[in-house]
């Protein structure tokens, strides 16, 4: 594997090994949220969601868009919704497996 190959495998893996992300991914995996119900699901503060969300985003594990907000009180603002990218999430858990397979390779399949 190149250098820079393993160098985003790292990125990724990183991303996703933090315990709250693993969990917002999981949510998220179950439909589109915004940060407010991110942050009722988890118990996290709003920073915190954010936080970890950004990370998230920046890999491409999740991607955000702005739509209205389905809450009655929102009155026809605007949020943004936060989803999982499938195909970056595979190469993410892949990129575990690879990074596994190179700590303990006698524990590959």
């Amino acid at each position: 594997m190149s250098k820079r190959g393993a160098s985003r495998d790292l990125e990724l893996a990183r991303a996703l090994i933090q315990e709250e992300r693993l969990r917002m991914v999981r949510i998220l995996q179950r439909g589109k949220k915004n940060i407010s119900e991110l942050a009722g699901e988890t118990k996290l503060d709003r920073a915190t969601v954010s936080y970890h969300l950004a990370v998230l985003e920046k890999n491409g594990i999740v991607a955000s868009r702005y739509e209205m907000l389905r809450e009655p009180r929102s009155k026809g603002k605007i949020g943004r919704y936060y989803e999982v990218n499938k195909g970056t999430l595979a190469k993410a858990f892949q990129a575990l497996d690879r990074l596994r397979e190179e700590i303990e390779p006698e524990l590959s399949p």
